[in-house]
């Protein structure tokens, strides 16, 4: 039997979001406080989540979901057991460098104050997307007290940011000319553009896509309903064909498929 300790470390306090926008997760820990081994690790087998645990001491791999398999770049579980994060491929950039080194000092920080560790961070993928996710380290107490492994769930956020967010997230990480074109790319509306929109006229795309009138637009930037009757001209320009509210259907319902001819 093993059992799981609910006191908490807020690790790293990231970019905050506007309170009504955060993507919040339940805080509970899905285990009661002692649970079957099996039974933990068929939870972690089942999840769609990237999961996995380490050994407390050497750090190395003991057990890997599936998913977290393919999020680390292995086509088996076994590839990856028994390396530690700095034997990963990712680790050899300045970026991966850093982020393997938070995840060691979590490891450390969860195994020693036998607390579970959160934490929350943005990244740009090998695609040059972006993945807003949510890490938590939890320790397995053994009978004696002692930390028998260190169990990871990761969860994916990124689908619950508004487009307006993402939008934020892009241009903090890549600064706004880079950051048009990145969310244009991630919303799957870039192709249908001639030229990229300025980002007056993005926004004032994503505010429209989320219900708002142009009276409402214009109140919220602080200019002219006629000002905002230009951009959505230029931004008609910029487009390939009349796909205006095609796009914004599309921004509504991901998925939608926009007829250019």
């Amino acid at each position: 039997m093993i059992s799981t300790r609910d006191k908490r470390i807020s690790f790293h306090q990231d970019t905050p979001l506007a309170p009504h926008q955060h993507p919040e997760r339940p805080l509970k820990l899905v285990y009661p406080e002692h649970i079957p081994e099996s039974l933990l690790f068929d939870y972690m087998n089942a999840s769609s989540q990237p999961a996995s645990i380490k050994s407390p001491e050497s750090e190395k791999y003991i057990f890997s979901n599936a998913a977290n398999t393919d999020l680390m770049g292995f086509a088996s579980p076994d590839q990856l057991i028994g390396l530690t994060v700095r034997d990963l491929n990712f680790s050899r950039s300045q970026e991966g460098n850093a982020w393997a080194e938070k995840i060691q000092r979590m490891d450390c920080l969860s195994r020693k104050k036998k607390c579970v560790v959160e934490d929350t961070d943005k990244y740009l993928n090998e695609n040059g997307i972006l993945s807003y996710k949510t890490t938590t380290k939890l320790p397995l107490i053994g009978i004696c007290g002692n930390v028998l492994g260190i169990v990871t769930f990761s969860e994916d956020l990124t689908h619950r940011l508004s487009h307006r967010l993402l939008y934020e997230q892009y241009k903090h990480i890549c600064g706004k000319k880079i950051a048009i074109q990145k969310t244009l790319r991630h919303l799957e509306i870039e192709s249908y553009f001639h030229v990229p929109p300025t980002e007056a006229e993005l926004l004032n795309l994503i505010q429209r896509a989320a219900g708002k009138i142009d009276k409402d637009i214009a109140r919220a930037h602080g200019v002219s309903k006629r000002t905002i009757d230009t951009h959505f001209a230029n931004l008609r320009a910029k487009l390939k064909g009349d796909v205006l509210p095609s796009i914004i259907f599309r921004l509504r319902n991901p998925g939608h498929t926009i007829n250019t001819i």
